[in-house]
């Protein structure tokens, strides 16, 4: 079983802790208690209950398969007072303020995650400069591509669709598909100079025609490799 990596849990547990300490949080630190707190029917609505002490507990224990099993128990904590209590009560708008803090602290583990996936993919600066040696014209190999002015027929990708193409573009890490993806970010975006990164890309930084034409090739190889990209 695949866990958290220690860099990425390093973050979430100060995550953790910057979350707990706030006022917004205090309501949910410990689990509801049906009796003390009043709410009788609260096991019986909500299925899955969950209190921040136990998140951060799992955490420190290194419990969590991925980041994606903690995302969904913080996730809980919000969903399950907007579900009980309603949106609109006072414990709803705690819990949607604690909801703002975690989005906004948890484009940290974005950020580390994007930079990992530039870094597998197009490798150091002293790699790519040697591979931009003898890196041909782009212009003609891309020509199969979309033109920038199709973007706004273009969605944003979803935070799920653009971890299934990190996932799926680390299958792809020999010079020839990192020379072809390179070409592809600078034929849409040229202000991108590849031998003046110091070691990596953040995705954020990519347009979305960016995107889909890097998609749209790792859709491609994986083909040739026999391997289906996830719809």
């Amino acid at each position: 079983m695949s866990k958290i990596s220690k860099r990425i849990r390093v973050i979430c547990i100060d995550i953790m802790d910057k979350l707990m300490k706030l006022p917004c949080a205090k309501v949910f630190l410990d689990p509801v208690d049906p009796v003390k707190d009043n709410v009788p029917t609260y096991l019986q609505v909500i299925k899955h209950p969950i209190h921040l002490r136990l998140i951060n507990k799992r955490l420190l224990n290194n419990e969590y398969s991925g980041i994606s099993h903690w995302d969904k128990d913080m996730n809980l904590v919000w969903n399950n007072a907007e579900k009980f209590y309603q949106k609109t009560s006072y414990i709803g708008i705690l819990a949607n303020e604690l909801h703002k803090h975690y989005d906004k602290e948890y484009q940290r583990i974005k950020l580390q995650r994007l930079a990992k996936w530039s870094r597998a993919v197009f490798g150091f600066k002293s790699q790519l400069e040697k591979l931009f040696d003898t890196i041909p014209p782009v212009v003609g190999a891309l020509a199969q591509f979309p033109e920038k002015s199709s973007t706004e027929k273009l969605k944003p990708f979803s935070e799920e669709e653009l971890n299934i193409f990190i996932r799926m573009s680390l299958y792809l890490r020999n010079s020839h598909d990192s020379k072809k993806m390179a070409q592809i970010v600078q034929h849409f975006q040229p202000d991108i100079v590849f031998s003046s990164l110091d070691n990596e890309i953040d995705v954020n930084d990519l347009e979305i025609t960016t995107l889909y034409a890097l998609r749209d090739y790792v859709t491609y190889r994986l083909a040739e490799m026999n391997l289906v990209y996830p719809k």
